[in-house]
């Protein structure tokens, strides 16, 4: 019988920061809005993917900061985010499902997930969700 240890297990997981969760989701977006467009043949839609990199930056350069400072860039990407779910579901209501591939609408669905969870440990100002998602992997 074999008995093991998790602990000596090597593990891809790093400590979950919020924001840094936030900049994951918020690339696979762009490509997923990106995707539906092209799929679509519309035109591609504002994403401010240029402005939300160098807040971004920003952040990872000054990772430590005031309280302020750190909801500041948080409540940032959830407004990227946001607007690439608007533009996502305007996309899904004209069809844009069918140009996905199936592992970018699980991507989709758990991004979602993510965002969610994110918004609302901004607005209650807590740091704890039930079953909360820390990586994107």
């Amino acid at each position: 019988m074999l008995i093991t240890d998790v602990t000596a297990v090597p593990i891809q997981i790093k400590f979950s920061q919020d924001a840094s969760l936030l900049n994951k989701a918020r690339p696979n977006f762009e490509d997923i809005v990106l995707n539906m467009a092209q799929g679509l043949q519309v035109a591609i839609l504002m994403t401010y993917k240029r402005l939300a990199k160098a807040t971004w930056t920003e952040h990872s350069r000054h990772p430590g900061g005031q309280a302020n400072a750190r909801r500041k860039r948080i409540k940032a990407q959830l407004q990227y985010i946001r607007r690439a779910l608007r533009y996502v579901d305007e996309l899904l209501d004209q069809g844009g499902q069918s140009h996905l591939t199936e592992y970018q609408i699980n991507g989709l669905a758990i991004i979602r997930k993510v965002y969610n969870q994110q918004e609302y440990m901004y607005n209650n100002k807590t740091h704890s969700v039930p079953d909360r998602i820390v990586s994107l992997g």
